[in-house]
């Protein structure tokens, strides 16, 4: 496909692709690409679509052709419009990635917050039934020592009935009346 010199009403020219110019075609723009062509024949050739389906475009029946954005030179104004529209749709898009940004970096940091307080009660709870574990073998070694000192305790009383039964058994009296006996005695 050759390249022509298109000029528009004398005050610009624009270089465009297509052999069918005959100074009544409307030139073409591919706004995605930049491309021009000089007619819209060149165009459905280059894309290798029907005439209708690229006029069907410029005329806004379609809104795409083959995926591209399609305007006639005659038409430019309303294709700025379609450009202002699809830079307010990106920067739209934009907008929307930085709140998504945001609203990411947000949970981050709340999840984060969750572990940190789950951590610190995890932590909490290990000291608490470190606490408890001490706490039960303490009063375990004390039951152990007040059981021996019980055992002790039921032999030393053992060991004085014994006494007394013996002593008893040689004096004749009860222990504990003699030494009341004993008292009394001392007190005169």
């Amino acid at each position: 496909m050759g390249k022509t010199t298109i000029n528009i009403q004398n005050e610009a020219s624009i270089i465009a692709h297509g052999e069918h110019s005959n100074g009544n075609c409307d030139p073409c723009i591919i706004l995605e690409t930049g491309e021009t062509f000089t007619s819209q024949i060149d165009l459905a050739n280059r894309l290798e679509v029907s005439v209708a389906a690229v006029s069907n475009t410029i005329c806004g029946r379609q809104q795409t052709c083959k995926g591209y954005h399609i305007i006639s030179m005659s038409r430019l104004a309303d294709g700025a419009d379609l450009v202002l529209s699809r830079l307010r749709e990106a920067s739209a898009l934009e907008e929307a990635g930085k709140k998504w940004i945001a609203y990411e970096a947000e949970q981050e940091r709340q999840r984060q917050e969750e572990e940190t307080r789950i951590e610190a009660e995890r932590k909490a709870k290990e000291k608490h039934d470190a606490d408890v574990s001490r706490a039960v073998a303490k009063i375990q070694r004390r039951k152990e020592v007040s059981k021996r000192l019980t055992s002790r305790l039921s032999d030393a009383n053992a060991r004085v009935a014994e006494a007394e039964e013996e002593y008893k058994r040689l004096t004749g009296h009860n222990y504990g009346d003699e030494c009341y006996a004993d008292l009394m005695c001392m007190a005169c």
